[in-house]
């Protein structure tokens, strides 16, 4: 369709499309960015490939992904340092939900355009800064300025309005305004991930792509509209493939659109959807942007307090260790089975008297043995690959200007430290426990028949009391002292001292 635009306008246009299609001038440091990001990739892409070709844990796969999105992540920061240090909130659901409505309304402010098409639609991180600014980047990696009309523009309707497509050159923004809520929380408003009906499914709506944003996130808000009936099984097996131990709150928009009994059923059927599949939630709120009274926004503001307050920021480098920590464990798992499997063996070897079956034990040791040389080989290997990773990630660190996270550096641990006694008091606290603890506590807590318990301390056998009785009954106690050392002399002790 033609587009009739004054001289004016198509100027401006012309200028924001130049805008947007080159970005900034490179920084200084922009070249030892990229070589130390691409190094990092070829660390996860081949060099990690290859320690794994000679054994790898059987979750393999899902560590290279996380891998993977965590590179995604930090490519992010690099590009909005403004995001370090934050706590990330992301914010799903199908297209359509009612996501951009759910955030304009939670701030007060129509900051993200809705109903957008699926070909504009935009990741979005939001944030408190001290100045108001609105961020693009681009297919290049470069940032772009732009003003509210100019974002607003290229994410609402752009084809129509103009008859160009420059968003579509976008592959994330950030807005940051000073009246932000929560100073410790960033809101990411992912595209949904499903297509419309009759509409080519474009990259921005790949499942893949929200999937690396939402994994990205520690917590997730993840939208439901009520005019859908209940939650669908595309939502219930992109909610499954998130991180367990991901904190989510489900939000039921739209609620205005059906009567109380409607809304009330909807829920219900989501929260029993949910615990059927074993997807662990902080609750199910129904809310509407138009009728406030009746379903108001406070418990979602309620929870994002609670997140901004007590939630730990953890950035990229944490979240590469983790991942590595499950590779270390297969290991020393390996490690230990050879292990115990040799003291077995050697065991049976000193036992036995046959030739045949000690030349075949013998055999059998010797295989153990450079198994368990493996599992050694394989954890210095790695031990050495995470110090040439760490060393990269942080040179890149510095080369970007983030704050340097704790426990980057080579060699050294990120994982915080594991305080059990705090943990178990919080749970025990009213109001502070985590109900995604509480539900996976309940079943450790749960009255439980006792009858076996005599077995499992192996209190049942009679086998061993026979041997065992010279040794408990009673013994003259005439040898005592001596035993003691309490009637040595010096010469004795002269002569035990050799």
């Amino acid at each position: 369709m033609s587009v009739l635009l004054s001289p004016d306008e198509i100027e401006a246009r012309y200028r924001l499309l130049c805008r947007v299609t080159a970005g900034e001038p490179a920084a200084a440091g922009a070249a030892a960015i990229n070589d130390e990001f691409d190094a990092l990739q070829q660390l996860v892409r081949h060099d990690l490939m290859e320690l794994a070709r000679h054994g790898a844990p059987a979750d393999f796969s899902q560590i290279v992904a996380a891998l993977e999105e965590g590179l995604g992540q930090l490519q992010q920061l690099c590009s909005f340092p403004m995001l370090t240090g934050k706590k990330t909130v992301g914010v799903g659901g199908a297209f359509s939900a009612g996501k951009s409505s759910l955030i304009n309304a939670l701030l007060g402010q129509q900051l993200l355009a809705v109903e957008v098409d699926p070909t504009t639609a935009l990741p979005t991180y939001l944030l408190r800064h001290q100045q108001s600014v609105i961020l693009g980047l681009n297919r290049l990696l470069q940032k772009v300025e732009l003003s509210k009309s100019e974002f607003l523009s290229l994410t609402h309707g752009e084809q129509e309005a103009y008859g160009s497509n420059a968003g579509a050159m976008l592959q994330s923004a950030l807005y940051a305004l000073p009246e932000f809520p929560w100073p410790a929380l960033a809101l990411i408003d992912v595209p949904g991930y499903s297509k419309p009906d009759g509409n080519v499914l474009k990259a921005r709506t790949d499942a893949r792509i929200a999937h690396a944003q939402l994994s990205a996130a520690q917590t997730v808000i993840w939208v439901v509209s009520v005019e859908a009936g209940g939650i669908s099984e595309q939502d219930l097996v992109f909610l499954a493939s998130l991180p367990r131990e991901m904190a989510c709150l489900i939000v039921v928009s739209r609620a205005d659109k059906r009567d109380p009994q409607s809304v009330a059923a909807v829920v219900k059927g989501i929260g029993e959807a949910v615990s059927a599949r074993g997807i662990a939630v902080l609750a199910v709120v129904p809310v509407s942007t138009r009728d406030s009274q009746a379903y108001p926004l406070s418990a979602v503001r309620e929870q994002l307090q609670r997140w901004n307050d007590e939630l730990p920021a953890i950035g990229p480098a944490e979240r590469f260790k983790s991942q590595f920590f499950r590779y270390e464990r297969y290991l020393a798992h390996e490690a230990q089975q050879r292990r115990r499997q040799l003291g077995l063996m050697k065991r049976i070897l000193a036992l036995s008297t046959e030739v045949e079956a000690q030349h075949d034990a013998g055999e059998l040791l010797a295989e153990m043995q450079l198994a368990l040389e493996w599992a050694l080989r394989q954890t210095a290997d790695l031990q050495a690959f995470q110090q040439r990773f760490f060393a990269h990630l942080h040179t890149l660190v510095q080369a970007s200007g983030m704050a340097v996270p704790a426990g980057a550096g080579a060699g050294q641990g990120c994982l915080p430290p594991l305080d059990l006694l705090s943990l178990l008091r919080a749970l025990h606290a009213p109001g502070h426990a985590s109900q995604v603890h509480r539900r996976h506590l309940a079943l450790l807590s749960r009255p439980a028949d006792a009858t076996r318990r005599p077995s499992l301390l192996r209190r049942t056998s009679q086998r061993y009391l026979p041997l065992l009785q010279p040794y408990s009954a009673a013994a003259e106690a005439s040898n005592a002292a001596r035993l003691l050392h309490q009637g040595s002399r010096p010469a004795s002790v002269r002569i035990l001292s050799f």
